[in-house]
C-alpha cells in the first residue's frame, strides 16, 4: 500500500529544545522544495494501491535518497547516521520513536520505483524552479560522459572465473535447499520452489558463460574485434566505450547525455547502452529540454561531436538564435570564418564550462560510477545524483539572489 506521508506525529518531538528542532539553511530549503505535492504524482500514478503492507512514506524516502547522494553514503551508513541524528530525523519527517527504514527496504524500493519515476522527479523539479524564477533557461549546452558500471576491468580469464564461481554458488544453494540429497521423505514444497527459481537464474547465467567461452575461443584464434562483446556476467548490458582520453583509453559502462542551462541546472538527461554517435543525440536533448521548461533556448552550444549540417538545420527550424556547433574535419574558408566570429567563440568558451559541472557531479554526486547494475540501474543512480545536484543548485541560486 502506497503511503505518501506519515500522518502520525510524536509528542516527543515537541519536548526537544529549539536548537534540536531547527534545520540548517540548506536542509530547510530542500525540505520546503520537496514539500510540493507535485513530487508525489509519479508515485501515485504508477504505484497507487490500497492493499498490501504500507510502504515507506514517499516524503521520507525522497529525503533519505537526497541525503544518500548528497553525502555519498551507502544504505547501511545512511540508516545509521539518520538514526543517530536528530536534525536528519526531522528533515526526513521521522519521529523520535519511529524506526528508520531498513537498508534492504530502501534498496528494494529504489529498484521497484525505477528510472522513469526519477526522470519525472527531475522534470518536475526544473518546472518548480521555473515557476519560482530561479532559472532562466535561455541558453543550452549539451555534452556526454560515461557512467561506469560496477564491474572490475574485464578479461576473458576473469569472466570465465566469474562464470565458474556463479555456477558453483548456484549448485551449493541448490544443495542447501535439499535438491539431489538422498534423505528420508518430507515435504520440501517451499525449498523446491526456491530451488526452481535458482535453476532459472543459473540457466540464464550459463547462457552468458557460453558466450564468454565463445569469446575466449575467438581471442585464441587471434580475432581482436568482437561485436557486442560481453564484459561482465553480472552486468551484461555494460559496454566498452572509447572516448579518446589519454588517461583512460577504454571505460566500461553506459553513455550519459546531459543538457544544462546558463544557471548550471540539468534540465534533461539520458543513459544509453554502448557508445552511440553524439550527432544523433542532439535532437532528443533539445526535445526533452523544451518539454521540461516549455520554451526554446535562444543559444545552443555543443562540442564537435554534435556538429553537423543536420543538427544545425534542426536548430534553425526550432528558431534558435545563436547556434554554436563546430564542425569536424577539414573546413571550408567560409566555415572557418563563421566559427571565428566573436559570438561563436564566446559561446564555445561558455560551453566548455560544462566539463566543470561533469567533474563536480562525478566527484561530489557520484555520477562517475553507478552502484546499481544494468542500464535501468545506471539510469536510476545518475537520476538521483542529478536530482540532488539540482536541489543544491537551487539552494545556492536562492541564497545569492
Amino acid at each position: 500500500m502506497l503511503r505518501l506521508r506519515d500522518p502520525q506525529e510524536s509528542l516527543w518531538d515537541e519536548l526537544l529544545p529549539a536548537q534540536a528542532r531547527t534545520l540548517s539553511a540548506e536542509l530547510t530549503a530542500v525540505d520546503a522544495c520537496l514539500a510540493d505535492d507535485r513530487f508525489f504524482e509519479p508515485y501515485r500514478q504508477r504505484f497507487h494501491s490500497l492493499i498490501g503492507r504500507p510502504t515507506v512514506p514517499v516524503e521520507t524516502y525522497l529525503r533519505l535518497m537526497y541525503l544518500k547522494h548528497r553525502y555519498r553514503l551507502g544504505y547501511e551508513m545512511l540508516v545509521r547516521e539518520v538514526t543517530d541524528s536528530l536534525h536528519w530525523r526531522r528533515f526526513c519527517h521521522l519521529a523520535l520513536d519511529a524506526p528508520v527504514p531498513h537498508p534492504t527496504t530502501l534498496s528494494k524500493l529504489t529498484r521497484k520505483y525505477g528510472p522513469d519515476v526519477v526522470h519525472d522527479l527531475n522534470r518536475l523539479l526544473v518546472q518548480h524552479a521555473r515557476e519560482q524564477k530561479l532559472v532562466r533557461c535561455r541558453k543550452l549546452r549539451v555534452d556526454t560522459t560515461v557512467v561506469q558500471a560496477p564491474i572490475d576491468y574485464p578479461t576473458d580469464i576473469g569472466l570465465l572465473a566469474d562464470s565458474a564461481r556463479v555456477v558453483t554458488r548456484t549448485v551449493r544453494r541448490l544443495q542447501a535447499a535439499g535438491v539431489a540429497v538422498r534423505t528420508a521423505f518430507r515435504s520440501r514444497a517451499r525449498s523446491i520452489k526456491r530451488a526452481l527459481a535458482a535453476v532459472g537464474r543459473s540457466l540464464r547465467q550459463l547462457e552468458l558463460t557460453t558466450q564468454v567461452m565463445a569469446q575466449a575461443r575467438m581471442r585464441i584464434r587471434g580475432e581482436t574485434t568482437i561485436p557486442d562483446r560481453l564484459v561482465s556476467i553480472f552486468d551484461p548490458e555494460a559496454r566498452p566505450i572509447r572516448r579518446g582520453k589519454l588517461s583512460v583509453k577504454t571505460e566500461f559502462g553506459y553513455k550519459a547525455l546531459l543538457a544544462e542551462t546558463e544557471d548550471r541546472v540539468i534540465t534533461h538527461y539520458e543513459v544509453h547502452v554502448g557508445n552511440p554517435n553524439d550527432s544523433g543525440l542532439l535532437a532528443p536533448a533539445l526535445k526533452g529540454h523544451t518539454q521540461t521548461v516549455m520554451r526554446t533556448p535562444r543559444v545552443v552550444a555543443t562540442d564537435r561531436g554534435f556538429g553537423s549540417k543536420d543538427n544545425e538545420a534542426l536548430l534553425r527550424k526550432a528558431e534558435v538564435s545563436q547556434i554554436s556547433l563546430p564542425y569536424k574535419g577539414r573546413l571550408s574558408a567560409a566555415r572557418v570564418a563563421h566559427e571565428r566570429q566573436r559570438w561563436f567563440r564566446r559561446q564555445q568558451h561558455w560551453r566548455s564550462g560544462q566539463e566543470a559541472t561533469i567533474s563536480l557531479g562525478s566527484r561530489k554526486y557520484e555520477w562517475r560510477c553507478s552502484r546499481l547494475r544494468g542500464r535501468d540501474g545506471a539510469d536510476t543512480w545518475i537520476g538521483f545524483g542529478i536530482l540532488t545536484y539540482n536541489l543544491d543548485r537551487m539552494v545556492t541560486i536562492r541564497a545569492t539572489r
